[in-house]
C-alpha cells in the first residue's frame, strides 16, 4: 500500500549513498591487500571478463608484475602524502588468458586498495582529439568571454566529445536552489535553459560527496546491480565512479526517458557551486580516461567563475565604499552599540540592499519598530536558531519554513538577509524585502508530492523536464550574489571595528590598573 509523505526528502538526506556492497554491472571493482598480496573482494561482474575465479586469489593471477609495482608505488605515495583522491592509471590485467592494458581508477577504502574499470573495452570507434582538447582548455583559461558564453561553448564541446545529447551548466544559488545558466542540446532533447531546480533535488549529504568525488558517469540506468563478493558489510566507495546509484536517482532519470548521464563538479573554495551535467537517450560508454580531462576543463571554468566573483567584489568595494564606510564609522562612534546609532544610518543600509524594512538585535534585545510586529521578529529568531551559526543568512521565501509568514508577506516581508555579528545570535541586523510576484521556469512541477512506498521505501521523482511555469507569491525579489558579497564585506568591517573597540577598552583597563599600583 502506498502513502504520500510530505517531507520525504528527509529520508534522502539520511541516505549514506557512498556506503554500499553493490556495484554497477557495466564495470568491475577489485579490492586488494598489498601486504599479503591477496584479492579481498571483487564485484561479481568480473565473471563476464575472467575465465577463472579471482576472489581470494593472489594478485599475480590478475595483474602483471609491472602493474603490481604501480599499485605498490601508489600505495606508498598515498600514505606518505595522506592523499584522499583517486588516480587514473593503465594496468596490465589478465583477461581470459590475455594480458590487456586497461585504464583503471585506484583509490583507498579504509586500508583496502580499490581498482575499478569499465567492462566495455571496444575503443576502436573512439578517437580523442588531443589538439582540439588543448585548444578548448586554452580558450577557457585565457578568453575574455563572459561565463555564459564560456559555459555554453564548454557544454557544446563536452557533448561533441562524449556523444551525450544534452550538456548543461547548473549554478547553485545562495539558497542552494539550482538554475540552468547554459546548455547544449540535440537529437530531440529539449533545452532546459533558465530552468530552476529545488535544493531537494540534490540533498546536502550528496553534495558533500560531489566535492570529494568530482565526476561520475552512469553508462546505463538499467544496469543490473551486482553484489561485491567478499563484502558482508557495506564499504565506503566515496571515490568510486561506478558504485551502485540510489534507486531514487535512477528513477529520476528513467522518468525523463534517459538512459545515461554524467556529472562534473564546480568546486570553489571547497564548496560545491554548481555542476556540469550530461544526458542521453541512449547508453553511453565514454572511455573513463576522458572523464578526468573533462574535469580539468570544468576546473578551469571554476577558476574563471571565481575570478568573476572577485571582480564583482572589487566593483562592490568601489560602488558602495562610501556608504559602507559611513555606516561603519557611525558604528564605531556609537561604541559598537546599534541603539546609539541614528535611523539615518540604517536607512543607508536599506538603500544599499534595496530593502523595505530593517531591524536589529543588540545584546539579546531586539529593536522595537512599530512597522515590524514583535511576533514576526520572534519567528525569525526561532528560524535562525535552527541553523548552524553563520555570518550571513539568506532566505527568499520565509513561508517555506513556517506558514505563519503568509500573513506578513505583503505588509512586512517575504524574505530576509541577516548579517550576524555573534556566536549566539545576540547581535545581528535583518534586512527585509516584501513580496514581489514573479514567474519561474522549473523542470517539471516542483510542488508535486512524490510517492513513497512504505514497505519498500521507494520515492518516485517527478516525471518531466518540460518547462513548467510557476507564478510565485510570498517570495521577495531574489537576494543576489552581489547582495551576499556586500553583506560579507560589511560583516568583516563591523567585526574588525568591534574587535578594535574591545581591545581599546581592555588596554584602558590595564592602564588604569597599573596606574593604581603606582
Amino acid at each position: 500500500m502506498s502513502i504520500i509523505i510530505k517531507n520525504n526528502y528527509e529520508y534522502c538526506e539520511k541516505l549514506e549513498v557512498n556506503l554500499t556492497n553493490i556495484f554497477q554491472s557495466d564495470a568491475v571493482l577489485i579490492g586488494i591487500n598489498l601486504v599479503i598480496g591477496k584479492i579481498l573482494f571483487a564485484s561479481e561482474s568480473y565473471y563476464n571478463l575472467f575465465s577463472f575465479e579471482i576472489y581470494g586469489k593472489d594478485i599475480e593471477n590478475v595483474f602483471s608484475q609491472r602493474s603490481i609495482q604501480k599499485l605498490t608505488n601508489f600505495s606508498s605515495k598515498f600514505k606518505l602524502y595522506n592523499n584522499k583522491s583517486r588516480v587514473l592509471v593503465n594496468l596490465e590485467i589478465y583477461l581470459k588468458n590475455y594480458l590487456v592494458n586497461i585504464p583503471s581508477f585506484m583509490f583507498f577504502s579504509g586500508s583496502v586498495l580499490c581498482i575499478e574499470f569499465q567492462s566495455n573495452f571496444d575503443r576502436l570507434n573512439y578517437c580523442f582529439d588531443e589538439i582540439n582538447y588543448q585548444e578548448i582548455l586554452q580558450y577557457i583559461t585565457e578568453s575574455k568571454d563572459s561565463i555564459n558564453v564560456l559555459s555554453n561553448n564548454l557544454c557544446k564541446y563536452i557533448s561533441e566529445v562524449t556523444g551525450f545529447e544534452r550538456t548543461y551548466f547548473c549554478e547553485f544559488l545562495q539558497n542552494n536552489h539550482g538554475i540552468i545558466k547554459a546548455n547544449y542540446f540535440s537529437n530531440g532533447l529539449e533545452s532546459i535553459i533558465n530552468h530552476h531546480y529545488p535544493a531537494t533535488d540534490l540533498p546536502m549529504s550528496v553534495r558533500e560527496i560531489y566535492i570529494k568525488n568530482k565526476f561520475r558517469i552512469i553508462y546505463n540506468v538499467d544496469y543490473i546491480p551486482v553484489p561485491i563478493k567478499g563484502c558482508n558489510n557495506k564499504i565506503d566507495l566515496t571515490y568510486s565512479i561506478f558504485r551502485d546509484i540510489s534507486s531514487i536517482h535512477l528513477d529520476y532519470l528513467r522518468n525523463m526517458s534517459l538512459k545515461s548521464s554524467s556529472s562534473f563538479s564546480i568546486v570553489i573554495d571547497g564548496k560545491l557551486k554548481g555542476l556540469i551535467g550530461s544526458h542521453s537517450k541512449n547508453k553511453n560508454y565514454t572511455p573513463i580516461e576522458v572523464l578526468p580531462k573533462i574535469q580539468l576543463l570544468v576546473d578551469a571554468l571554476s577558476v574563471r567563475i571565481k575570478q568573476l566573483r572577485n571582480n564583482i567584489i572589487r566593483k562592490i568595494e568601489i560602488e558602495h565604499k562610501s556608504s559602507i564606510d559611513d555606516f561603519v564609522l557611525s558604528y564605531e562612534k556609537s561604541q559598537c552599540n546599534f541603539e546609539k546609532m541614528s535611523n539615518k544610518n540604517f536607512e543607508i543600509l536599506k538603500e544599499i540592499f534595496n530593502a523595505n524594512l530593517l531591524f536589529y538585535r543588540f545584546n539579546n534585545k531586539s529593536e522595537t519598530n512599530s512597522l515590524i510586529p514583535t511576533e514576526f521578529i520572534d519567528e525569525v529568531l526561532k528560524k535562525l536558531k535552527k541553523y548552524k551559526i553563520r555570518n550571513i543568512y539568506v532566505f527568499d521565501s520565509l513561508v517555506t519554513f513556517n506558514p505563519i509568514f503568509y500573513k506578513w508577506s505583503k505588509s512586512v516581508g517575504a524574505g530576509i538577509l541577516v548579517i550576524n555579528l555573534s556566536n549566539d545570535l545576540s547581535n545581528f541586523i535583518v534586512l527585509i524585502r516584501k513580496e514581489e510576484s514573479q514567474t519561474l521556469k522549473w523542470s517539471g512541477n516542483p510542488d508535486e508530492l512524490d510517492l513513497f512506498l512504505e514497505d519498500e521505501k521507494i520515492i518516485n521523482p517527478r516525471r518531466s523536464f518540460n518547462t513548467w511555469l510557476q507564478d510565485i507569491n510570498h517570495k521577495c525579489k531574489q537576494w543576489t550574489m552581489k547582495d551576499y558579497e556586500i553583506a560579507l564585506k560589511l560583516h568583516s568591517q563591523l567585526i574588525l571595528t568591534r574587535s578594535n573597540f574591545l581591545n581599546h577598552i581592555q588596554m584602558n583597563k590595564e592602564i588604569k590598573f597599573f596606574e593604581t599600583l603606582n
